[in-house]
C-alpha cells in the first residue's frame, strides 16, 4: 500500500495543498456567483489544478 506522500507524487501544488487541507475528501466544493445567486458545483480534487491554471490564463489574457 502506498503512503500519502507516494500518492501525492506527480500532482499539482494546488491539488497537494487541497489534499493536505481535506485529506478525507476526494471532491472539493466550488462556489461561484452567477445571475446574482450562489451556485455550487463539486469537482474531483485532481481537476482543481487544471481549473486554476485555466482561470489564471483567462485572467492574464482576458475572456475573449
Amino acid at each position: 500500500m502506498k503512503t500519502n506522500n507516494e500518492k501525492k507524487a506527480g500532482k499539482s501544488p494546488a491539488v497537494k495543498f487541497l489534499e493536505t487541507l481535506f485529506p478525507w475528501r476526494s471532491y472539493v466544493e466550488l462556489r461561484f456567483l452567477k445571475s446574482s445567486e450562489i451556485r455550487r458545483t463539486w469537482i474531483p480534487t485532481h481537476e482543481v489544478g487544471k481549473i486554476l491554471s485555466t482561470a489564471n490564463d483567462y485572467s492574464r489574457k482576458g475572456w475573449n
